[in-house]
């Protein structure tokens, strides 16, 4: 089991998707993350002293959330689509520039269902023998 000694979690996520109580949270934190300080606060994370922020929260707060951590000299993984507007992200994007801090974009593609599905066609040999090669560098 993973263990991570002074990790500062927020809770926000888990409200949605989870719908823990906090008691239970509390216990979970306790016994993988000891030392871990638990919060439903994006305020309180973005105004903590951690070095680097996930965003994995609803979409229409990511760019809030991200923008915030950004102004607070935070790196930041934003869970895909990085924001709701393409504007939103061309002002991410400039902010961290600006900041001189990484913007990262999550791609999780191991839950897919298509994924999931290729894997099982590989799996069960349906796709005949693969080989891989990577792509040609397209720099000089």
């Amino acid at each position: 089991m993973l263990s991570i000694s002074g990790l500062l979690i927020s809770s926000y996520a888990s409200k949605f998707r989870c719908r823990l109580s906090s008691s239970l949270r509390r216990d979970i934190a306790g016994v993988n993350c000891p030392g871990a300080v638990l919060t439903t606060s994006v305020d309180e994370v973005v105004h903590s002293n951690v070095d680097a922020i996930v965003v994995a929260t609803p979409i229409r707060t990511h760019y809030d959330q991200a923008r915030q951590a950004l102004e607070r000299g935070k790196q930041v993984v934003v869970e895909k689509p990085l924001t709701a507007s393409s504007r939103q992200a061309e002002e991410l994007v400039a902010l961290a520039d600006r900041v001189d801090r990484v913007l990262m974009v999550g791609h999780t593609f191991m839950y897919n269902p298509a994924v999931e599905e290729l894997r099982r066609r590989v799996q069960d040999g349906a796709l005949g023998s693969l080989y891989h090669s990577p792509p040609e560098d397209p720099r000089p």
